[in-house]
């Protein structure tokens, strides 16, 4: 299972589609080291599937605190090439660290 561990921003529902359609996002600052052996800060976005959406309020008061996000990867061919997103896993949660 891969993770990505951060801090948790929030949650947003995002309106896509000509249908009206829409998805649920959560989003998570992460820390990696640039090109240039800087620390920098990135927000990696995660989709959660539909039928974890009332899940969602659940997780408010995570804000703000070091998670681990259990995700599985999607890739998909783009007009700028090769892309992905991470997806929430089915059957988990995100988890505050302890410490």
């Amino acid at each position: 299972m891969l993770t990505i561990q951060g801090v948790y921003i929030g949650s947003r529902v995002v309106q896509y589609g000509s249908e009206g359609k829409s998805r649920t996002e959560i989003g998570i600052q992460t820390q990696a080291v640039d090109g240039f052996g800087q620390p920098t800060s990135y927000n990696t976005i995660v989709r959660v599937p539909a039928v974890r959406h009332g899940d969602v309020a659940k997780w408010a008061s995570l804000q703000g605190q070091v998670v681990f996000v259990p995700v599985f990867v999607q890739a998909y061919p783009s007009k700028a090439g090769a892309g992905y997103s991470f997806w929430l896993q089915n059957d988990a949660s995100p988890l505050a660290v302890k410490g």
